[in-house]
C-alpha cells in the first residue's frame, strides 16, 4: 500500500535484482513479493538479538544465543522420511550437535576445523546439548550473517532468511534514489524517520528502539494514505449533486402504519438522520448497522420508498440468492401496493428477462430487488436515486462502484449485520456516516445458548421434536455439503438422509445447500416457511438474512470449524419473535474459546471486538474489501494509536489548502487504484 509508485526502478520485476533466478523469484511471488519495491517494503515478522555472544556453557537450555563454534564433525543419519545431518561443534567450554533435517549439502559446506557463527534456541536431546536448524554461516564469510539485531522474515518452504538479507543487502549497495514525498510538516510534528533512513533500520536495525522507529514511519504513513484517500473522497462528494429525496412522505407513512409494530428508538433516530442525509444536495454516503435482528431491513425500506416517493428508482444489492428472493417476497407481499417491485437474479433468463429489463428503463419499475445480476452491463434504470447493499463486507469496491454508476450521483446505503466495532468503523469508513442501530425491538427475548458434545445429539434432536409439536421449527447447519475423504465432518446430504429416516423421522426434514438450483432452493425456503418443513436441514447458505418467525432451535454442527462472527449470524435465525429461543453449538471441544463466548452473551458488538483480535481486520471484514485490508506493515488492532494520529494528521492536511497544493497527481492515481475512492481523479 505504500506509495512507491514515484520509482520506476522499484515497479521492476523481482528477478530484475542480481541473484534473483526464476526459481527464486517464484518463491517470492508464492508471498506476494512480485516487484522490488513490494521486496523493500515487507516489514519483518519479528527482530532476534543476535548480538549477545554467549559460550555454550553460559546459555540456559529453552534460550536463544549467538555462539562462535568451530565444527567438530559431522555426520548423515538416513532415516525412512528424510536425512538428518548431525554436525557436532564447539567453543571450546561444551560440544553441541547442530541438527538439520534434509540439508546434506551442508556436510560439504562445513568441514571439520571451520569456523561458523550459530544462532539459535538450544535444548538437550538424550543427554546431548543440541540446536535444531539454527542460523549459521562461516566466521570468515560473514556477510550473510548479522552479530546485532536481525530481521527475521515469514517466508515459505526453500526461501531461506538469508536470501532476504542478501537481497535486500544488493538493493542498497546499487543506491537507488527513492524520493520521500510524505509531507515535511507531517513528519516534523510527529517525529518521523526519513523514507531512505525508515527502511534501512526496517531491515538493518542499529537498535530495536530505531526498528521500532522505522515501523512507526512506514505503519504512520501507510495509514495516512488511506486516511487522506478517504478525506478526500469526502471533499470530492461534498462537491457533488445528487438526488435530493424529499418527497411527500405519503409511502413511508403509510409503510410505518402497516408495519404492526412500532419503531424503536434506534431506529426513529437512524431514520431522521437518514432523511436529513437525504435531502442534502451531496450523496449520501451512509454505513448502517446493527446487531442481529436490530431491524435493519425496516431502515432500508423506507430509504426505497423516500426514492420513490420523491420521483426516483431504487435498488436494493444482496449477496446470494436466497436472501434477495426472501428480501423481494417479504417486500411485495406486505408492501406491493406501495411500490411496483421486481426481483432479478442470474437465474431469471429469456422473456421474463427481458420485460424486467425494458420495465426498469422505462421507470414501470420502483424497486429492483437482486442479487450481483443488478451491476450488470445491460441492467439501466431510468432515474436511480437510491442504493442499497446489503452485507457490505461481501462485495468489492469494483462492484459497488458499477451499481453506483447506474444512477447519477446516487444516494448509496451499504448495511452489515457483522457489527464492527465503532472505533474500527469510525476509522475505516471516514468518508461516511455511520449509523448505528444500538436496540433491538422490543418483546425479543435472549436466545440461550449452550455447547454441548455430540454424545448429546440425541437429547438435542428429541428437544427439537418436543419444540416441533408445539407448533416452532428448527434449523439443523452442518460445516460440509458432501462427505469429506480429507476431514471428518458432518454433511447436509448425509446428515439429512439419517434424520428423516431414523432419529426426525416423525417430523417432516428438509434440506437445502449452495448447489441446489435456484428453484430448488426457492421452493425449500417456501415450504420451510410455510411449515410444511418443521426442521431444515442446511449449509451455511441461511447465515444472513433469513427470517423465520416461529423458528426457535438453531443447532450447529462442528461448531468450532465456524468464525464467531458466523456463528453469531446463525444464531440470529432464530428468536426473531416473542419465543424463547435457542442455539446449541455441537462440538468435540466443549472448551472453545469462542464458543464459550458466544454462550455468555447475545451482545454482537462485544463478540466482533473478540473476533476481530482472534482473526485480525483483513479476514475479519472479508477478502472483498481488499482497499481496507491490504496493509502490508500496519495493523489496525496493534496499531490503532498510529491509526488514530495518522488520521488526524491526515485531518489537518485536508483543512490546509497549501498543503492540498503539494499532492501529485500520480498519488491521487495511487490512492484510486488502491482504494477505489475517487469517481474521477481530482485535479
Amino acid at each position: 500500500m505504500l506509495p512507491y509508485f514515484q520509482s520506476d526502478f522499484l515497479k521492476k520485476d523481482i528477478q530484475y535484482l542480481k541473484g534473483i533466478g526464476p526459481k527464486i523469484a517464484k518463491k517470492f511471488r508464492d508471498i506476494n513479493i512480485f516487484t522490488i519495491g513490494d521486496l523493500i517494503f515487507y516489514p519483518p515478522l519479528r527482530y532476534e538479538d543476535h548480538s549477545d555472544i554467549k559460550k555454550i556453557s553460559e546459555s540456559k537450555i529453552g534460550e536463544s544465543a549467538t555462539h562462535i563454534l568451530e565444527v567438530v564433525i559431522s555426520k548423515i543419519k538416513r532415516m525412512r522420511r528424510r536425512n538428518i545431518l548431525d554436525i557436532k561443534a564447539t567453543d571450546g567450554s561444551a560440544y553441541v550437535h547442530l541438527i538439520f533435517f534434509n540439508r546434506n549439502f551442508l556436510a560439504e559446506k562445513l568441514r571439520p576445523g571451520d569456523k561458523i557463527i550459530v544462532y539459535g534456541k538450544l535444548s538437550i536431546w538424550a543427554g546431548a546439548l543440541q540446536i535444531t536448524h539454527p542460523e549459521i554461516s562461516l566466521f570468515e564469510d560473514n556477510a550473510d550473517y548479522d552479530c546485532g539485531i536481525v530481521p527475521i522474515y515469514s517466508t515459505t518452504e526453500g526461501l531461506r532468511q538469508y536470501v532476504f538479507r542478501k537481497c535486500i543487502k544488493y538493493f542498497f549497495s546499487i543506491k537507488i534514489e527513492i524520493n520521500d514525498l510524505f509531507p515535511e510538516l507531517v513528519k516534523n510534528q510527529y517525529l518521523l524517520l526519513g523514507l531512505d533512513d525508515a527502511l534501512r533500520q526496517l531491515h538493518f536495525p542499529e537498535s530495536i528502539q530505531l526498528a521500532d522507529a522505522a515501523l512507526k514511519r512506514l505503519k504512520f504513513e501507510e495509514f495516512f494514505y488511506f486516511q487522506l484517500g478517504l478525506m478526500l473522497n469526502r471533499k470530492l462528494m461534498d462537491q457533488m449533486e445528487s438526488p435530493i429525496l424529499i418527497g411527500d412522505n405519503n409511502l413511508c407513512e403509510r409503510f410505518i402504519n402497516e408495519l404492526g409494530f412500532s419503531l424503536t428508538n434506534s431506529q426513529i433516530r437512524a431514520w431522521e438522520r437518514i432523511k436529513r442525509l437525504l435531502s442534502d444536495k451531496p450523496p449520501m454516503r451512509a454505513l448502517l448497522q446493527g446487531d442481529v435482528g436490530a431491524g435493519k431491513t425496516v431502515i432500508a425500506y423506507l430509504s426505497l420508498l423516500k426514492a420513490v416517493e420523491s420521483g426516483y428508482q431504487g435498488v436494493f444489492l444482496a449477496p446470494t440468492e436466497v436472501l434477495a428472493e426472501q428480501q423481494y417476497i417479504k417486500f411485495k407481499t406486505r408492501f406491493g401496493h406501495l411500490a411496483e417491485i421486481a426481483f432479478l437474479s442470474s437465474s431469471i433468463k429469456g422473456k421474463k428477462r427481458g420485460k424486467i429489463l425494458n420495465s426498469l428503463a422505462s421507470g414501470e419499475i420502483d424497486i429492483l430487488i437482486g442479487t450481483h445480476a443488478v451491476i450488470e452491463d445491460k441492467i439501466e434504470f431510468k432515474s436511480l436515486g437510491m442504493a442499497i447493499i446489503d452485507e457490505q463486507h461481501r462485495f468489492g469496491v469494483e462492484q459497488r462502484e458499477r451499481l453506483l454508476k447506474k444512477g447519477e450521483n446516487t444516494n448509496l446505503l451499504v448495511m452489515t449485520a457483522t457489527p464492527i466495532p465503532r472505533t474500527l468503523s469510525l476509522t475505516l469508513f471516514g468518508e461516511m456516516d455511520v449509523i448505528y442501530l444500538d436496540e433491538l425491538p422490543g418483546g425479543r427475548k435472549e436466545i440461550k445458548t449452550f455447547v454441548r458434545s455430540p454424545e448429546s445429539l440425541n437429547a438435542i434432536y428429541e428437544f427439537i421434536i418436543k419444540e416441533a409439536n408445539a407448533g416452532n421449527k428448527a434449523f439443523i447447519v452442518c460445516p460440509l455439503i458432501d462427505e469429506s475423504e480429507k476431514i471428518n465432518l458432518n454433511h447436509v446430504i448425509g446428515l439429512y438422509e439419517k434424520l428423516s429416516s431414523n432419529e426426525l423421522k416423525c417430523l417432516d426434514v428438509g434440506l437445502l445447500h449452495g448447489r441446489m438450483k435456484s428453484s430448488e432452493k426457492e421452493e425449500t425456503m417456501n415450504a420451510f416457511r410455510e411449515g410444511r418443513y418443521n426442521v431444515l436441514v442446511s449449509t451455511t447458505v441461511i447465515e444472513v438474512g433469513v427470517d423465520i418467525p416461529e423458528a426457535t432451535v438453531m443447532v450447529i454442527l462442528d461448531a468450532e470449524r465456524f468464525g464467531i462472527s458466523q456463528l453469531h449470524q446463525l444464531r440470529g435465525r432464530v428468536g426473531r419473535s416473542g419465543l424463547q429461543a435457542y442455539c446449541v453449538l455441537v462440538s468435540e471441544n466443549t472448551e472453545n474459546e469462542r464458543l464459550r463466548a458466544l454462550a455468555k452473551t447475545n451482545d454482537g458488538f462485544k463478540l466482533a471486538e473478540m473476533d476481530l483480535k482472534l482473526r485480525g481486520a483483513g479476514e475479519f471484514l472479508g477478502t472483498q474489501q481488499h482497499g481496507a485490508m491490504d496493509f502490508r506493515i500496519g495493523d489496525l488492532i496493534k496499531d490503532k494509536d498510529i491509526m488514530f494520529m495518522a488520521r488526524k494528521a491526515a485531518q489537518d492536511f485536508i483543512n490546509s489548502d497549501t498543503e492540498l497544493e503539494l499532492l501529485k497527481p500520480e498519488l491521487l492515481d495511487f490512492l484510486h487504484e488502491k482504494f477505489g475512492l475517487f469517481h474521477e481523479r481530482m485535479s
